[in-house]
């Protein structure tokens, strides 16, 4: 059975960078800027999500809880390029 993982990145280079090299590896991939690009039934037994801070003028907390939702078994990696300790905190 493959795992399956979505990816919300707003930078498409990097979000098709990080999918290829997730299928290569055998996961199920999904991606998308936000989790509105995402069909709702990819999250139907979703295993892992890795998820930007920073979504453009939005904030990558707020698809989190959208996830946890869908999927309150998730496994959610937070990714950043700005950081500071008050953002890890």
């Amino acid at each position: 059975m493959k795992k399956s993982l979505i990816i919300i990145e707003d930078d498409q280079r990097f979000r098709e960078t990080l999918e290829i090299e997730f299928k290569e590896r055998g996961y199920e991939v999904s991606v998308g800027a936000s989790t509105t690009t995402i069909p709702a039934k990819n999250f139907e037994g979703l295993n892992f999500a890795i998820v930007d801070l920073r979504l453009g003028e939005q904030s990558g907390l707020n698809e989190i809880k959208k996830i946890l939702k869908l999927s309150p078994a998730c496994r959610i990696l937070m990714l950043t390029g700005f950081g500071s300790i008050a953002t890890a905190v």
